[in-house]
């Protein structure tokens, strides 16, 4: 049969007496598991009938083939590795407690209810979803709260009928091709248990996409050993501590690297509310939400200068809730433009940051577009939460004396003795 590796897709033949093996590809050296290309599952045939009309076919089908490919080279098909496994391994990749899980998939891939049903504890499932409910709803409010449905009842006070609902509903999960993370999405092509303590395994398995693709992830399930089979209690994605640790460098904190149609990269992360910080005490807080009250009230004067020089001096405690007001603020008409704009004077009268756009220019060339005005948003909340927690007052210091390099003597001095003010 012929194969393709779901990384690369270089293609291979392969006895089909192989078919569900693990193979290490010729090509990319990554595993997976022996599928013939196209979807054909082994054991179809072709049409014998060209074979039988008689020799003439077969000899004018050669010289044919021969003379349409007389002048290209043969293909080359790199030869993957089998990786083999004693069928006696009690933790690998055919161990029965894996082979169960592998069956599981396959029978959520084909749809097939019944093989699903046959493999869950619907017992422990009902009751450790019931419990999480039960936390959930006691974290929600100091009331107590009833559970609805059949979460309302234990697993022993169910009807028989209820019962089977409960386990369709387990068994629709799995089969939701819908639903990215399913059961039915992923086809298992490496993986082993994990561990075993009396009689309750864990199964972790390597899957590609069902419907092809590179994508890999891993799932983990949690199965009980009853008589000679294995029932399924928990299921879902697992995430490792290193593919989680991965995941942040590339993105630490939520924030991605962007390209402009201007053509500038910049920094974003999507805007959120902020807490204040954790070392900012009560009557300080209480004071940033009256000051910034303020600096976003235009029909106040002096009121409004004085709070915009108290944040200041408070600095970067006050600096989250101004984030938060770059985030609350709709900029859909000339007050609210004021509004954010003088949140964005505080904030780089703070930081001494500017990230090209100040809601009141208008007529500059950075201040016309929306995504200018939507990037420069997200590139103060990606700006916070890269370097908001390593940030002081002497980063602003040091901005302001960078600029002053552009400056006259006279200049300089008059600046020195009025930046403190």
């Amino acid at each position: 049969m012929l194969i393709e590796c779901p990384f690369c897709h270089a293609r291979a033949q392969l006895p089909e007496s192989k078919e569900g093996s693990k193979v290490r590809c010729g090509e990319c050296g990554r595993i997976y598991g022996a599928r013939p290309a196209g979807g054909k599952r082994s054991g179809s045939q072709t049409n014998p009938t060209p074979f039988i009309v008689g020799g003439l076919v077969l000899v004018i089908g050669a010289v044919l083939f021969s003379v349409i490919n007389r002048n290209e080279p043969p293909k080359k098909i790199d030869q993957p590795v089998v990786i083999e496994e004693p069928k006696s391994s009690p933790r690998g990749w055919e161990s029965p407690a894996v082979m169960a899980v592998r069956k599981l998939h396959e029978a959520a891939a084909k749809g097939t209810r019944q093989t699903i049903l046959a493999r869950l504890d619907g017992a422990t499932v009902h009751a450790a979803r019931r419990e999480a409910a039960q936390v959930a709803a006691e974290e929600a409010g100091t009331e107590p709260v009833a559970l609805e449905g059949h979460l309302a009842k234990s697993w022993s006070e169910l009807e028989g009928f209820e019962r089977q609902e409960v386990l369709d509903g387990l068994c629709d999960e799995m089969l939701d091709a819908g639903d990215p993370d399913s059961v039915a999405s992923w086809t298992p092509f490496d993986g082993s248990v994990w561990s075993e303590n009396s009689g309750i395994y864990t199964i972790r398995v390597d899957c590609t996409p069902s419907a092809g693709g590179a994508e890999s992830r891993k799932f983990e399930w949690i199965l009980v050993e009853d008589g000679d089979r294995f029932l399924a209690t928990r299921w879902g994605r697992y995430i490792d501590p290193a593919e989680a640790k991965r995941d942040f460098k590339r993105g630490p904190k939520g924030y991605e690297k962007k390209t402009l149609s201007d053509g500038s990269v910049v920094l974003e992360r999507e805007p959120e509310p902020l807490e204040h910080l954790e070392s900012t005490p009560p009557e300080l807080r209480a004071e940033i939400e009256e000051n910034y009250a303020k600096i976003i009230d235009m029909s106040l004067t002096k009121e409004m200068s004085r709070a915009k020089d108290r944040l200041v001096e408070i600095g970067k405690p006050a600096v989250p809730r101004l984030l938060t007001g770059l985030f609350e603020i709709k900029l859909d008409d000339f007050e609210n433009r004021r509004q954010a704009n003088n949140v964005v004077q505080v904030l780089r009268d703070i930081t001494g940051q500017y990230f090209g756009y100040a809601p009141m220019d208008e007529g500059g060339a950075l201040g016309t577009t929306e995504e200018r005005r939507q990037s420069s948003i997200k590139q103060w909340f990606a700006w916070w939460y890269r370097k908001g927690s390593k940030f002081t007052d002497a980063e602003k210091v040091d901005a302001l004396d960078a600029e002053l390099g552009e400056m006259t003597p006279e200049e300089k001095a008059w600046l020195d003795r009025h930046k403190d003010n």
